[in-house]
C-alpha cells in the first residue's frame, strides 16, 4: 500500500456481517445488532482485491477472536520471525501485534501519531467495500454457486474449518475450565496448568509490547 503513503502495509483486515437466517444453534450467530449472520474476516490489498477470507465464524464472535484463530495470523507471525517486515493494518478492535497494525488511541492533532492515524483510516477504507462493489460479489458467488450445481462440484465440505486451529482454542478453554473448577471448589491448583495460562498471557503481553515498538518506529521514520 506505499500508494497510500503506507509503506511496508500488504493489506488491510476487516470483519463484516452477512446475514443468514435462524440457525438452529442460533446463539452463537446473533451479533451486536441483534440480527443472525456470519462474521467474514476479509484481507485485502489496495486494489481491492481479496487477498484472505475466514467465514468460519458465527455473528456472536468478535473480530480480534477470529483473528487470534486463524491460519493468516499465524502465517503473519512466522513471517515476522523469518525477518520479513510487512504489516497488515486493522482497526482498534484488533490487537497490536508486530505484524498488524492499530491506530494510536487518543493521538494529539498535529503529532506525527495524527498523521499515522490519517494515513491509516485511508488505508483501512479499501476494506470497507461500496455497495455497489458488494453487490458484483455476491452475484460473482452466484455464478459460482450456479457452476458448481451444473458441474457437480459439492457445496458442501469442511474444508473452511481447516482455517481454525481447534485443538489449541480447545486446549487453552479446557485450561480454563479446569483452573475455575478448582478454584470454585477450593482445591489445590494443577499448577503446570496455571503455569502454561500465564505463559499464554505473557506471549500476548510480549506481542503487545514488541507492536507498540514497531508501530512507533514507523510512526517516527514515516509520519514526522
Amino acid at each position: 500500500m506505499n500508494q497510500l503513503n503506507f509503506p511496508g502495509v500488504i493489506g488491510a483486515i476487516d470483519g463484516t456481517h452477512v446475514a443468514i437466517m435462524k440457525p438452529l444453534n442460533e446463539h452463537n450467530f446473533i451479533n451486536r445488532k441483534g440480527y443472525h449472520s456470519l462474521n467474514v474476516q476479509i484481507i485485502c490489498d489496495s486494489t481491492m482485491k481479496v487477498l484472505n477470507i475466514n467465514a468460519n465464524f458465527g455473528g456472536s464472535t468478535h473480530d480480534s477472536f477470529i483473528w487470534r484463530h486463524s491460519g493468516i495470523q499465524r502465517q503473519m507471525q512466522q513471517l515476522y520471525r523469518n525477518g520479513e517486515r510487512c504489516w497488515l493494518i486493522g482497526d482498534s478492535g484488533y490487537p497490536l501485534q508486530p505484524y498488524l497494525l492499530t491506530p494510536v488511541l487518543n493521538a494529539a492533532p498535529g503529532t506525527p501519531e495524527a498523521n499515522y492515524n490519517a494515513a491509516h483510516a485511508t488505508a483501512q477504507r479499501t476494506a470497507r467495500y461500496e455497495p455497489r462493489f458488494v453487490g458484483n460479489m455476491v452475484t460473482a458467488c452466484t455464478v459460482l454457486h450456479n457452476l458448481c450445481i451444473e458441474y457437480n462440484v459439492p457445496l458442501h465440505n469442511n474444508r473452511g474449518m481447516q482455517e481454525m486451529d481447534m485443538p489449541a482454542v480447545q486446549q487453552l478453554l479446557n485450561n480454563f475450565g479446569a483452573v475455575n473448577d478448582l478454584l470454585n471448589e477450593g482445591q489445590e491448583m494443577d499448577m503446570p496448568a496455571v503455569q502454561q495460562l500465564l505463559n499464554n498471557f505473557g506471549a500476548v503481553n510480549d506481542l503487545l509490547n514488541e507492536g507498540r515498538h514497531v508501530r512507533q518506529n514507523i510512526i517516527n521514520r514515516y509520519f514526522q
